[in-house]
């Protein structure tokens, strides 16, 4: 049996920028295990696989995957099934809608959906749940992650800790943008680390000049993903093309 799936590019305006995302949209009988496959098929940071709602009221039952594992929620894919999503019903002959509720795994997550003109161009989320602060770890552990000194993390702000609003990650801030810029991730020490404290990824981000501007890089090499490219909870998706048969797993 065949699906039919979108490959979307997710906080860009341009083809082959941000990052990538494919969305099943009709995910429907597939088995986890099946999915998973198609998800690591795709190799990219996250699939989706859009289901029909299971309460009456909300839009769709969302599953996302990386290509390991399912996790509960994350920003980019929302932000791009939802986009995918409204254009389909609406090229469908569906009345146009402002809003729409996903079901997933950490909870619900009301969108927002952001329009040019007519044209759904993007969407705002709120996250499934409110900012929980959670373990936190050594300078010298969560330099070990990055492949920096020690010298590099800061903890005048917070310590690296993790903390989550549906997927939990290690924060790290570190002391410039060329320390950010020369972070990698160390594969053994994130082996060591980040599983007993709840998490398989590192969000490392650094404070610009601008109050409240940061720069950020994510990295969840444990999850099969090196560098998650962009991540977030708003801006535009570019799809590219439009839909492609794909053979059920």
């Amino acid at each position: 049996m065949q699906r039919r799936y979108v490959t979307t590019d997710v906080f860009t305006d341009r083809v082959f920028g941000g990052n990538p995302l494919a969305v099943v949209l009709d995910a429907e009988g597939l088995t986890t295990s099946q999915m998973q496959a198609i998800a690591t098929e795709f190799n990219y940071s996250e699939t989706t696989f859009v289901l029909p709602p299971r309460q009456v009221g909300h839009t769709a039952h969302v599953r996302i995957f990386t290509p390991r594992v399912e996790v509960p929620f994350a920003g980019h894919p929302n932000i791009g099934t939802a986009v995918v999503l409204a254009q389909e019903l609406e090229a469908g002959g569906r009345e146009p809608v402002n809003q729409f509720v996903f079901e997933e795994m950490a909870g619900l997550v009301p969108i927002v959906l952001i329009r040019d003109t007519e044209q759904v161009v993007g969407a705002e989320l709120t996250p499934p749940e409110t900012l929980s602060i959670r373990s936190s770890v050594s300078l010298d552990d969560a330099a070990a992650c990055l492949s920096l000194p020690s010298s590099e993390i800061v903890d005048s702000n917070h310590p690296p800790q993790v903390a989550s609003v549906g997927l939990p990650f290690l924060v790290v801030e570190v002391a410039s943008r060329d320390a950010l810029r020369r972070a990698k991730p160390n594969l053994a020490a994130q082996e060591r680390i980040l599983p007993p404290i709840g998490t398989d990824a590192v969000f490392a981000y650094v404070r610009g000049e601008a109050t409240g501007r940061l720069s950020a890089r994510c990295f969840a090499p444990l999850d099969a993903c090196l560098e998650d490219p962009a991540t977030g909870e708003r801006h535009r998706c570019n799809n590219w093309p439009t839909h492609v048969p794909s053979v059920e797993a």
